[in-house]
Parts: C-alpha cells; structure tokens; sequence
C-alpha cells in the first residue's frame, strides 16, 4: 500500500469530510461507522465496514483460547 497524505479541516461541529481516495481504498459508505482512538502521535479512525468484520471473525476463528 503507497503511502499517501492529504489535509482536512474540522467544522465548528468537529465534523471532518474524509477524501474520497481514502473512502475508495476502505470501502466507506453513507453511514459506515468508525472507532475512534486516542493514541500516543493521535487519533487513529477505524471504520467498521463488512470487510473488516469479516477480517476480525477470521483472525477469532483461528485463535485458541486456553484455561
């Protein structure tokens, strides 16, 4: 994956429009829900959409849980 950076600004709502580049590349849509996370250099924003569900119930899959 290329390393591309792009420049947004926050509405006095704190509302921020996501390029469309980035929208392509993570499949966002109307409605698509995010998590958002404080972290040590930020925010980091991490859309909920089906591909990333299916990853997760993947990686759960393969996981084992011992007592």
């Amino acid at each position: 994956m290329e390393s591309k950076t792009d420049t947004v600004k926050f509405t006095s709502k704190g509302q921020l429009v996501i390029p469309n580049w980035v929208r392509k590349q993570f499949g966002i849509k109307e409605g698509t829900k995010a998590n958002v996370s404080v972290v040590k250099d930020g925010i980091l924003l991490r859309p909920v959409t089906k591909e990333t569900v299916a990853r997760l119930q993947g990686a759960l899959r393969g996981s084992t849980t011992e007592n």
